[in-house]
């Protein structure tokens, strides 16, 4: 029965969602379900891995939403893991009060409005092998465990890149393809809000890369001088202005003595 009831699952989409910081990690995984059929076979799927690990099952009610609790020993440490079925959704994650936080959010929706999150989810596309979202607010508290500490304190005090990022990825036999969006709102308090009043135009010169080329940046501005004056308004924000004057002012001081000889 179980291969059945994995095969009646197989073109379900699967929402996997990662967050926490200070050495505090979780994710959420989510299913959305169209009947009993295919909430009794991932039910059967989620019984029968944790079964194998000789994990106990305790079920509880909680706040309207069944909730089971699969909980083992990995050595010396007990390992816990919440499942839900709540209003045609299979909810699931290590931790218990996410878990119901987004039970809580199904009863409470956010209504429809015309926030950076929507515009970001209206450009993915859809039969694609996996769209990625980022919440650049919260990425780098999520991933400054991930990365070295250099890494980050090269970052120190710069803007957030944008808001949020959809990005397609697309699997091919011996490449991956990404392909995306990045909105920074209404504000320019942002790295890629420079590029706001910058129009976008064809690039005429990958004919001209060598073979080998594995990386490259092309930055089409259109409009120097807003493109400039986007870029220290957003020094000035971060209190950097001054100190890139200074560097830009010894550059052309360089330059001229260069030339000059």
């Amino acid at each position: 029965m179980f291969p059945k009831a994995k095969n009646s699952l197989i073109d379900k989409d699967l929402t996997i969602m990662f967050g926490g910081g200070n050495d505090h990690f979780w994710n959420l995984c989510l299913i959305e379900l169209s009947g009993l059929a295919e909430k009794r076979a991932l039910n059967e799927i989620v019984e029968n891995y944790f079964s194998r690990k000789g994990a106990a099952v305790e079920k509880v009610n909680v706040k309207g939403a069944h909730l089971s609790c699969f909980s083992w020993k990995q050595g010396k440490q007990l390992q816990k893991y919440y499942i839900t079925f709540y209003r045609g959704i299979f909810l699931a994650g290590a931790d218990r009060e996410i878990v119901l936080q987004a039970v809580n959010r199904l009863d409470s929706p956010v209504s429809p409005g015309n926030s950076v999150f929507e515009k970001a989810n209206k450009t993915a596309t859809e039969n694609i092998d996996l769209n990625i979202y980022l919440n650049h607010r919260k990425l780098p508290q999520f991933s400054r465990n991930i990365f070295s500490e250099t890494f980050w304190e090269r970052l120190n005090g710069s803007s957030p890149l944008a808001e949020w990022s959809e990005i397609d990825l697309t699997q091919k036999n011996n490449e991956l393809l990404f392909n995306g969006f990045s909105f920074t709102g209404d504000s320019l308090n942002q790295y890629l809000g420079i590029f706001l009043h910058q129009k976008p135009d064809s690039f005429n010169l990958a004919n001209l890369f060598p073979a080998e080329t594995s990386f490259f940046l092309s930055y089409v501005i259109n409009n120097n001088r807003q493109f400039f004056q986007d870029y220290e308004n957003l020094l000035n924000s971060q209190n950097h202005l001054e100190k890139y004057k200074m560097h830009y002012k010894k550059l052309i001081l360089c330059m001229m003595l260069i030339y000059k000889k």
